[in-house]
């Protein structure tokens, strides 16, 4: 077992571990927020709460976006998902 897995797999250290990147993460969205109110405004309720229950890796998307994205709107859509290279070539060729 990978000495990581046992680590958090440790009755002290483990837990303190997660809650540890559990604070984290809250601190990182709450820093999100703040950046997404002074780029736009006040936020709406349902936006800060859907920001809330982002995970972490939505949440770093919209991080990145935020200095390009013109509308509140924009920033929170979905990133299109891109089609494997292959099915691009063929689309190409026809």
């Amino acid at each position: 077992m990978p000495i990581l897995n046992d680590i958090m797999d440790h009755r002290f250290i483990g837990s303190a571990r997660r809650r540890g990147r559990e604070e984290g993460e809250k601190r990182g969205k709450r820093i999100v927020l703040g950046w997404i109110g002074q780029r736009f405004g006040p936020i709406p309720d349902n936006i800060r709460k859907r920001i809330e229950e982002m995970p972490a890796s939505r949440v770093e998307q919209i991080a990145l976006r935020i200095f390009y994205a013109a509308t509140l709107e924009e920033l929170l859509r979905e990133p299109a998902r891109r089609r494997p290279a292959a099915a691009a070539k063929k689309r190409s060729k026809n």
